[in-house]
């Protein structure tokens, strides 16, 4: 499943649209070790007035150039004449350069968040043995696109990350729940997620909770086996108080829900406030965090690979999520 992008059919809408949020050795680091910064590249085509200018962006980032122009900031096709007009309306709008400068002073340079990037990319790449080359791009979109993921590329949108406390996340009026997550300390996890996620494909048929908790867990195992920071609780995304909660509460969450016949249901809100970003699940009250279903299917799944030794690529193409619960033999606490 590619990370998603939506489809903007004018600059002036980025501006107002919802955020998307999306998720070693030396000797494993296989990736162009290169962070190509499209965002300082094209900020210094600013007044461009001819499509010409904008050869050497094209030469330089064939596939994700003319993706950036159609779909993440909306202007149209990078061969339209009206290309340098659309561009420029981009780069000179106020906000856009406001956004520009905030990322700048952030992110002055990204060699210690890109070679973490690139090293939980290809522990990834390794432990399922496959070995493919990632470049990485990184943008501003006007918040418009987390991540965006094209055969050996993955895009950072950087003003996704400007920190917690960012006032134009204030302004946009997102949740504090979620702007607690848009924070530099992030960016690493949820780029090594985004990929994996653009790597696994969902089944077909996940219908029920279940099916979704260990999908979902199956992505945060293999995020915890592709990268190792310094503080764990971060792979889920939790603060230490959260990921304190969960696992005090592991037993009486799982046995809520068993007891209350909620596995397999197909309700679609159930699942969504289990597996899904929220302040906290209702089911266990306010001091819980969101996205509890996901970390049962992570015990899960996590409980299932020590028993059965199963292999991370093996645990891909494995679809049967009550199999896997099973033989996970899982009983918490």
């Amino acid at each position: 499943m590619k990370v998603p992008i939506r489809k903007k059919k004018t600059f002036w809408s980025i501006l107002l649209a919802a955020l998307l949020i999306l998720s070693g050795c030396e000797d494993l680091a296989k990736s162009d070790q290169t962070t190509y910064r499209l965002e300082q590249d094209l900020f210094a085509l600013t007044g461009a007035q001819d499509l010409s200018a904008f050869d050497n962006l094209k030469e330089k980032y064939p596939d994700f150039f003319p993706l950036f122009c159609s779909e993440i900031i909306g202007i149209g096709s990078d061969t339209s004449n009206l290309l340098p007009d659309y561009m420029n309306q981009f780069l000179e709008d106020p906000v856009i350069l406001s956004i520009k400068e905030t990322t700048d002073s952030v992110y002055p340079d990204l060699l210690d968040i890109a070679e973490d990037i690139h090293l939980g990319i290809d522990r990834f790449e390794n432990i399922i043995s496959r070995y493919d080359t990632v470049k990485l791009i990184s943008y501003i979109s006007g918040f418009n696109q987390s991540f965006v993921s094209l055969p050996g590329i993955l895009g950072l949108g950087l003003d996704n990350y400007l920190g917690a406390n960012s006032e134009y996340y204030q302004q946009l009026a997102i949740p504090k729940y979620i702007r607690q997550t848009m924070d530099p300390e992030f960016l690493v996890v949820d780029a090594v997620r985004a990929w994996i996620m653009s790597e696994t494909t969902a089944p077909e048929a996940i219908n029920s909770l279940l099916d979704h908790m260990i999908h979902e867990g199956k992505i945060l195992y293999l995020l915890k086996e592709s990268i190792s920071p310094k503080k764990e609780y971060k792979i889920f995304r939790y603060s230490k108080e959260q990921m304190e909660f969960c696992i005090e509460n592991e037993r009486s969450m799982w046995e809520f829900i068993i007891e209350n016949e909620l596995l397999y249901s197909s309700d679609h809100l159930l699942i969504s406030r289990m597996t899904k970003e929220a302040p906290f699940i209702r089911e266990f009250g306010t001091e819980s965090p969101g996205r509890v279903g996901s970390w049962l299917g992570f015990r899960i799944v996590q409980r299932y690979m020590k028993r059965t030794g199963t292999t991370a690529s093996d645990l891909i193409r494995l679809e049967d999520s009550k199999t896997i619960l099973s033989e996970s033999k899982y009983r918490p606490g």
